[in-house]
């Protein structure tokens, strides 16, 4: 029996002792802006800005505002959590409310004596959950000389079946911007070979 406790007390030491990874650290806002912006080396403003509404509205996004002569374009993109009805179901209390109720009783005496019962019934927590989300996309187009630069950047939010705002971050995943460039550069090749 000694034996055994002693062994587990190694093992808990050695694991206690065991390197963790530290988490990445989040990336700086200089090293997001520089994967969010793409120099592209055409001398086609309108070419840009039309690659890039094809891009958003080919990957589900509603482009909201367009600006030529400022070189800003904004779109928005719902996506659903496997929800079926959660754009057109409101929430059922009966469903989606929790009551709880309480019985609070009371004794009380004093010189003249004297008792009293009460009870009350409160509301519970709403079970909320997260049905859907909405990304924004805000691009930034300029032309720089010879050339037209570009960022982008995307927001997400997620939103729970009361159709309120559960969760909103900035979408720093370089992966991410690496794709939509991609797609924005192919986009421009497509139309200069006039396909």
């Amino acid at each position: 029996m000694f034996r055994f406790l002693l062994s587990i007390v190694c093992i808990a030491l050695v694991a206690s002792c065991a390197h963790n990874e530290a988490p990445e650290p989040e990336p700086t806002q200089l090293e997001i802006r520089e994967f969010q912006t793409r120099t592209f080396e055409v001398d086609d403003y309108s070419g840009v800005m039309k690659s890039i509404l094809d891009v958003l509205q080919d990957d589900g996004y509603m482009v909201k505002n367009v600006s030529a002569d400022l070189g800003f374009l904004s779109a928005v993109k719902e996506v659903g959590f496997n929800q079926p009805y959660w754009a057109s179901r409101p929430p059922r209390p009966d469903k989606d409310i929790t009551l709880a109720s309480n019985m609070d009783v009371g004794f009380g005496f004093s010189t003249g004596g004297g008792m009293g019962v009460g009870m009350s019934q409160r509301m519970g927590r709403e079970r909320r959950f997260a049905t859907h989300q909405s990304i924004e996309a805000t691009v930034n187009v300029t032309k720089f000389g010879q050339k037209v630069r570009v960022r982008a950047s995307f927001q997400s939010k997620v939103y729970d079946n009361y159709d309120s705002v559960m969760n909103v971050k900035q979408i720093v995943d370089e992966e991410f911007y690496q794709s939509f460039f991609a797609k924005v550069d192919k986009g421009l090749f497509i139309q200069s070979q006039s396909i």
